[in-house]
């Protein structure tokens, strides 16, 4: 059933519901399936389904990190050093996926990667859709969230150096009037002087045309007075 209906993971609860049994007896049923490498247990009750085109008996499991990123929390989006490989902001690849979240969850380690999920209050969970990734369809921060979200928590995007070397591949290629908007909507004086300082940086550089004066003006009017360290991982005094 679950190899026609192309059923990426499988829990407990759907043991149940196909064999009307009890929540005991599904989690045997589960065991057992692992062993025979019909399943791969991602976290406590949550298995990655093998199909038989993956080979028998020795089947290796389908290795697409998004697939499981997607259900183990709600709700996500996949943003910071993730999404801005996603839209070649970067060429950087780590093994880590960043997912942003409401609530707080620690890291889960799987298959060599590993998955950070990021707590962001409901005030700054905004701004993705739906994304095709590998197949495979997830909650994705658009191209001016994935370089919003860099900026409010550089740490999780590659600190400054990777901020100049998104903004220069991205700049271009994202909505201006969206990326100001977004940036004020967060409410944070350091993400907008981040975000200030590396385009003017770029811009003195040749290297990114100037915003219009209009959102100019606009992040200026949210820049703030206090002085504070560009990049977040600096302590401040």
């Amino acid at each position: 059933r679950w190899e026609s209906e192309k059923k990426a993971m499988v829990r407990a609860s759907d043991v149940q519901e196909a064999l009307d049994c009890t929540v005991d007896y599904a989690y045997f049923l589960l065991h057992n399936l692992e062993r025979k490498h019909w399943l791969e247990r991602v976290v406590r009750g949550l298995y990655q389904f093998i199909p038989l085109s993956y080979g028998y008996p020795e089947r290796v499991p389908p290795s697409n990190s998004f697939v499981i990123g997607a259900v183990l929390i709600e709700p996500y989006y996949f943003s910071y050093y993730t999404s801005n490989s996603h839209y070649g902001f970067t060429t950087q690849m780590p093994f880590t996926l960043f997912m942003a979240t409401t609530k707080k969850k620690p890291g889960i380690e799987w298959a060599g990667g590993a998955f950070k999920f990021v707590t962001l209050s409901k005030r700054k969970f905004f701004g993705y859709r739906r994304e095709k990734v590998f197949d495979t369809e997830v909650n994705m921060a658009e191209p001016e969230k994935s370089l919003v979200d860099s900026f409010d928590k550089p740490r999780y995007a590659g600190g400054m150096e990777q901020l100049v070397r998104i903004t220069w591949r991205g700049l271009s290629r994202v909505k201006k009037e969206k990326l100001v908007e977004y940036a004020v909507r967060m409410s944070s004086h350091a993400l907008i002087q981040r975000l200030g300082f590396v385009i003017g940086f770029l811009v003195k550089e040749d290297l990114v045309k100037p915003l219009p004066r209009n959102l100019r003006d606009k992040m200026l009017g949210h820049v703030g007075k206090a002085a504070i360290y560009l990049d977040s991982r600096k302590p401040r005094t």
